[in-house]
């Protein structure tokens, strides 16, 4: 239970710091359009095109691992995630009715933006940030097995899965067995949570419409 702790509140945060940084760069170029989002396509692009390992394997060479450090990596290489997805509602809010006559009536861009086209997106943006906990989650953790995740003492996991396979041999199954059990629960667990939750938050969609 103690090894979970720090593979499950680092992919917490580093999931809610992606899902800012993703909904606001998605809005701006969704709505705006233009030159601005031709630059944060392309920037969304580049970042998506980056594999999350290897950011990781940078800071374990330059720095020292920290999770605060490991929340920021994951966070700067997970948002194009949300942005992509927050983009494209984006792009379909902003033809709305009632966007147009915001417009018309002189509302300013910011304020379009964050009280009519973001309160629609709710629904995305909930599933999509609870799913980037599970996919952090399992990026520190293969970090972690390949041996630069997270330093000790913050145990976790996939040091634990690493360390048992010597052990193996000598008839220690259950020292690899039940934290892999545990990463496979948590990933289930998040699938079922972001499934419930679309349900929900569609059902209630389509009730409030």
């Amino acid at each position: 239970m103690l090894g979970g702790q720090s593979l499950i509140a680092v992919g917490v945060a580093s999931a809610l710091v992606a899902t800012a940084i993703g909904t606001l760069i998605g809005l701006a170029g969704g709505f705006l359009g233009g030159a601005v989002d031709l630059i944060l396509t392309w920037t969304t692009d580049v970042v998506l095109s980056i594999p999350q390992l290897v950011p990781l394997l940078l800071i374990d060479v330059l720095l020292r691992p920290s999770p605060t450090t490991m929340i920021f990596v994951v966070a700067v290489t997970s948002w194009p995630v949300v942005a992509r997805l927050v983009r494209a509602e984006a792009l379909r809010g902003r033809e709305l009715e009632y966007v147009i006559a915001a417009q018309s009536l002189g509302a300013s861009d910011i304020r379009i933006a964050f009280r009519h086209i973001l309160p629609s997106q709710w629904s995305t943006i909930g599933v999509t940030s609870t799913a980037q906990v599970g996919s952090a989650v399992l990026v520190l953790a293969t970090a972690s097995f390949l041996g630069f995740g997270l330093p000790p003492p913050y145990p976790n996991w996939a040091e634990m899965i690493a360390s048992s396979t010597a052990n193996m041999s000598a008839g220690y199954w259950w020292t690899m067995v039940f934290p892999g059990f545990a990463l496979v629960l948590i990933q289930l667990s998040v699938n079922f949570i972001a499934d419930a939750l679309r349900e929900t938050l569609w059902v209630q969609k389509e009730v409030s419409s």
